[in-house]
């Protein structure tokens, strides 16, 4: 009889002699993307939301704490082109300015704080 265990920070399943294995872990990079990426489908459900045009060019403000605020700078490039964002405008949300003329959205990402404002250009 064979049996199998799981090692730590592997899961396993098996079926019909078949055996999957995958690492669990998640490195500083995959959490990063992770974050990145939920940032990106916010933006993605305000432009819908605020019935922008697809092709619609956008200005984004983002507020948050500074770990999140560099994440969002060490991905901006992906996020602007993601997003079809010209402006991305990241900072601290204690210095949170004037939004008139901006559709908002707040959030949680591994509860931290998140809030963003975009426009059309």
């Amino acid at each position: 009889m064979i049996e199998t265990k799981n090692k730590e920070g592997f899961v396993s399943e098996s079926s019909g002699g078949l055996t999957v294995v995958l690492d669990a872990i998640i490195t500083e990079d995959l959490f990063e993307k992770g974050v990145m990426r939920e940032i990106v489908s916010k933006i993605q459900n305000l432009r819908k939301d605020s019935e922008f045009e697809v092709t619609d060019r956008i200005i984004t403000k983002i507020y948050t704490d500074e770990k999140t605020a560099e994440i969002v700078k060490k991905f901006k490039d992906l996020i602007s082109a993601d997003t079809l964002t010209e402006t991305l405008i990241v900072s601290l949300k204690e210095n949170i300015n004037s939004n008139d003329g901006y559709f908002k959205t707040e959030f949680e990402v591994n509860g931290k704080e998140i809030m963003v404002f975009v426009k059309t250009v």
